[in-house]
């Protein structure tokens, strides 16, 4: 006979000890359990929660079976987004476990296509059968268990998943260990749980309200563990490939009341061991209005949980990573959706009809071939869509248009909402090799206009291999040749797309995703040099819209219904005309071609997708001499970094003898920007090339390259437009669509017609290279202020300025000091420049050799 003694002390103090504790106590006396196993049972961490009170509240809300159907919107939207992270992966699963399954929100989401069976797992019965007589489109097992103490046997599970639950649990890292130890090798964890600032505004209600008339705070919202600290819980428990993403779901509510009863129906009022058993009436009315206060409109309650899809999509290896300028990740995140969400409101004009002509072919007869092709494309497509068979002497590979039509066809019956956004990037890729395949069959004749092929994306809700953020597109378009196999293709950078089309699961959200599709479009800026404008596609369930975004405004198109006939023709009309249109209307500059890598005699090393290893020959017109001289760059100096504005780029370059860069030639560097024109391009009072020239002709040879560069080539960039030469201007890209600009009003505040555009003049110049420039920025505004007298604005002298009195032959008379009466203000403050340059020469002796060598 085996006797199991336990001291009397500590008999005595088990009341004292959390109830697992004690539990493990009582089977260890009683002979259950071995000594093993009472320590690893009774090494539980300090309770927070109630567990038993918890498993109340649920059964309570279940049992009221209205009241509870309609606050099931939280747990449905967030099992919804973990049956979205699911398909993220590529398998199909035999058995997924959910922990703390509720009322079967997830079996809702999910389908026989992704799993054979789902084996709900909760601690409340009345929950677990609330929804028994519901049919899902999977096998379902009810298993009554509690999520903090999982029971599976070791590798037995494929993944396992908890939908909101996770909050509740005393002990983490076990119910984490154990749901490893359950996995099969390589097996999956996904959770989603309340945590960060989640009921931020109800917290702080209420702590005031505390504070204010009992004069202490009590513990009314329980603790919630933030995206830092879930990050460490998994290392812990030995999880591997594992990210932490922040995802905020705002829900309106007309008050605190209002919130708190939804609260109580979902089953999720306070549970922690230190609660007080109410709450006095005159706490709960001062929490309210301070909660009505704080929102001052309809009260706006964040819930964050542990996904984050939409309206962001990010991936971080670390919870909370840090950004090199002292911004989190998740901060920089909500300052661009913010950015992204005021660009949708302030610039964007929709329905814009005229929208198509701005990708249509340069001259008539390739319009009247563009039609031609989307009306044959557009007749063979709805024939096999009805089911027709192709004739064998068509031409085409019937096989392939067939099982591209199969996926349209999903499409088009899909309707206006969709369970999931995934599916659609499968129908957009096949519709635009739908269009593709029937192109390149006509690509091959010498008459055609098919100038390219426009194929997606192999990859699908990806992060481009180029990209300095976590983001990820949904799917590229990118062009090739019309000798391409049309197929997906390879496309891992923003600098090799056409454009990127975002995709919603409902025609709703459009909004949010043209302000995705701003927020990812900055990137093809930032990797493409030789962009002038961009092109992107949105998807809203069965409906697509264009995007054309200039340098001051988005235009958007009429929606193209794919479930109408000429919604589909007019989205294969798009696709035809991008693969017909003349290059710059594509958006690209005919005058800036990328050459494919950097080869070893040019010192650049192989190419490995990265901007700045990418070269580009550039043909720089200048204005004066009317010739063009070509350079190949080395290397960028500044990129593009916004939807708007000049999109500036500078880049550092020698003369191209067309066989790549000579390393002995001498360097310039060039400066390329879409600079904004008050007066026509060629009579801008404020245009730096004349500003430039007029320094130089003034100064001669004389001015130190640090303080004012010496311009070698000056001008606008031309375009070959309808056989003549045209410069690139705003105007241009209207008049090419047959429409005409309008100068937007005076009122900078009012949100004018789209064709209200500023005017602006694409200008580049290149100037002698200096490694001493922007030493001395200070000696260069003083000069800039002695040669103009106001800075800020440094054309308002030179209008009255004669070429012939900068140059006249009086000044080798009177040396440096001013003419007497002289009316030019360059010749007026020569004795300021002298007195400048000279202080400027002293300073710039003393710091050339420190400053060249860090150079």
């Amino acid at each position: 006979m085996s006797v199991n003694w336990v001291p009397r002390g500590l008999r005595r103090a088990t009341a004292q000890f959390p109830v697992a504790t004690r539990l493990a106590l009582r089977n260890y006396s009683s002979g259950k359990d071995t000594a093993r196993e009472f320590i690893e049972k009774a090494a539980t961490p300090f309770e927070v929660f109630d567990r038993n009170a918890k498993r109340m509240q649920r059964s309570r809300a279940a049992s009221r079976t209205q009241t509870s159907h309609e606050v099931d919107y939280l747990r449905d939207e967030v099992a919804a987004r973990v049956a979205d992270r699911l398909l993220d992966i590529k398998r199909r699963y035999h058995t997924v476990v959910e922990l703390g399954a509720g009322c079967g929100h997830l079996a809702k989401a999910v389908d026989d296509d992704m799993m054979d069976k789902l084996i709900m797992c909760e601690m409340s019965p009345q929950a677990l059968s609330r929804d028994a007589d519901t049919q899902y489109d999977v096998e379902v097992e009810r298993r009554v268990m509690d999520e903090e103490m999982p029971q599976f046997e070791d590798e037995s599970l494929d993944a396992v998943v908890s939908s909101l639950s996770m909050h509740w649990v005393n002990d983490l890292p076990g119910m984490l260990i154990r749901v490893r130890k359950a996995l099969v090798p390589d097996g999956v964890f996904i959770g989603a749980m309340l945590g960060g600032d989640s009921l931020f505004e109800l917290r702080s209600s209420l702590q005031l309200a505390d504070v204010e008339r009992d004069g202490g705070i009590a513990a009314r919202v329980s603790p919630l563990t933030s995206s830092r600290d879930v990050g460490n819980l998994l290392s812990r428990a030995g999880m591997t490939l594992s990210t932490v993403d922040l995802d905020d779901i705002v829900v309106n509510y007309p008050s605190m009341l209002h919130l708190i009863s939804d609260i109580n129906a979902m089953g999720e009022g306070n549970a922690v061991v230190q609660r007080l058993p109410f709450i006095k009436r005159d706490t709960l009315v001062a929490a309210s209005a301070i909660y009505k206060e704080l929102s001052n409109e309809d009260v706006s309650q964040k819930f964050s949980d542990g996904l984050k899809i939409t309206p962001r999509k990010s991936r971080t290896s670390k919870s909370g990573a840090v950004c090199s300028y002292g911004m989190s990740e998740s901060e920089r995140d909500k300052d661009e959706e913010k950015y992204a969400k005021h660009l949708v409101k302030n610039y964007t004009h929709q329905d814009i009809s005229e929208l198509l002509d701005f990708a249509q072919p340069a001259t008539t007869a390739g319009q009247d071939a563009a039609e031609l092709e989307t009306g044959f494309i557009s007749n063979l497509m709805e024939r096999i869509l009805a089911g027709e068979k192709l004739p064998t002497k068509i031409g085409l590979n019937s096989r392939l248009l067939v099982q591209f039509a199969r996926e349209i066809g999903k499409w088009t019956n899909g309707g206006s909402s969709r369970k999931f956004e995934k599916p659609l990037y499968k129908h957009f890729t096949n519709f635009a090799l739908f269009v593709a395949q029937c192109l390149k069959s006509k690509a091959a004749s010498k008459t055609s206009d098919i100038a390219r092929l426009i194929l997606p994306a192999e990859r699908t809700d990806y992060k481009p291999d180029d990209s300095n953020d976590s983001r990820r597109i949904d799917v590229g378009l990118a062009v090739r040749g019309t000798d391409a196999s049309v197929k997906c293709v390879s496309l891992g950078c923003y600098a090799d797309m056409l454009c990127i089309a975002e995709a919603k699961k409902n025609r709703a959200l459009d909004k949010d995703a043209l302000a995705q599709l701003f927020m990812y479009s900055v990137n093809m800026y930032m990797r493409q040099p030789n962009r002038r404008y961009l092109w992107g596609l949105t998807i809203c369930a069965d409906e697509v819209y264009a995007c054309l975004m200039l340098s001051d405004g988005f235009f958007v198109s009429p929606a193209m219904r794919i479930s109408e006939l000429a919604g589909r023709k007019m989205l294969i009309s798009w696709l035809v005309r991008w693969s017909m249109c003349p290059e710059d209307r594509l958006g690209y500059d005919p005058t800036m071609h990328q050459v494919t890598a950097h080869s070893e005699a040019d010192g650049g090393g192989s190419y490995n997708g990265k901007v700045d290893d990418r070269m580009y020959t550039i043909d720089c017109y200048d204005d004066k001499s009317q010739e063009i001289t070509t350079y190949i760059t080395k290397r960028t100096i500044t990129s593009a970094d916004d939807m708007l504005g000049r999109h500036t780029r500078c880049f550092v370059a020698t003369r191209y003898s067309g066989s790549g860069t000579d390393s002995s030639a001498t360097e310039v560097v060039i400066k390329d920007a879409w600079s904004p024109a008050k007066h026509p391009p060629l009579e801008d009072p404020r245009d730096e090339i004349r500003l430039l020239r007029k320094i130089h002709d003034t100064f001669e040879d004389d001015t130190p390259d640090h303080i004012y560069p010496n311009m070698l080539v000056g001008g606008h960039v031309r375009l070959d437009q309808k056989d003549m030469s045209t410069i690139d201007t705003t105007d241009a890209i209207f008049n090419a669509a047959g429409v005409d600009r309008i100068d937007p009003p005076c009122d900078p505040d009012t949100k004018s017609a789209w064709k209200n555009q500023p005017l602006r003049a694409h200008r580049r110049i290149v100037i002698r290279f200096c490694a001493q420039y922007k030493l001395l920025p200070r000696f260069a505004k003083a000069l800039h202020k002695a040669l103009f007298g106001n800075v800020n604005c440094p054309g308002a002298h030179l209008d009255d300025v004669d070429d012939e009195e900068s140059s006249d032959d009086d000044d080798s008379d009177t040396g440096d000091k001013p003419t007497e009466g002289s009316n030019d203000p360059l010749v007026k403050r020569s004795a300021h420049v002298d007195a400048i340059l000279a202080d400027l020469e002293k300073v710039l002796d003393k710091f050339k050799s420190k400053a060249l060598a860090v150079l």
